[in-house]
């Protein structure tokens, strides 16, 4: 009886192992959907051509992140990476953590913004 259901047990370990191979491979062959951050990077490039003629509304820069508390660390390293890249940015609200108390604490938060190249 015992022998019996040490085999069931095994028949089920294996299938469940052939199972899990079959999934995996299935997964590894969906198509990978395209990066929405490859276009706003590729858009923002400094190597990449700009468009001269803004709509009205735009300014040229548009906000990308608030940092999630008054240090601006998370703000401050991406801006770096951007840099890097040679995407223009700038981090604003960095001398508004001592309003904090007057203002909104989320509204004294480092914010960045990309800037367009012109």
């Amino acid at each position: 009886m015992q022998l019996e259901q040490l085999i069931i047990v095994l028949f089920v370990l294996m299938l469940l192992y052939q199972l899990g191979k079959f999934i995996t491979a299935w997964i590894r062959n969906l198509p990978v959907p395209p990066d929405p951050w490859d276009a706003l990077l590729s858009f923002l490039r400094k190597d990449a051509p700009v468009s001269p003629v803004h709509p009205p509304s735009d300014k040229g820069m548009k906000k990308l992140l608030t940092a999630q508390n008054w240090s601006g660390i998370d703000v401050s390293l991406l801006r770096g990476l951007l840099e890097q890249e040679g995407i223009p940015c700038m981090i604003k609200n960095e001398a508004l953590v001592i309003a904090i108390g007057d203002l909104p604490p989320t509204e004294c938060y480092p914010q960045l913004w990309l800037s367009r190249r012109d």
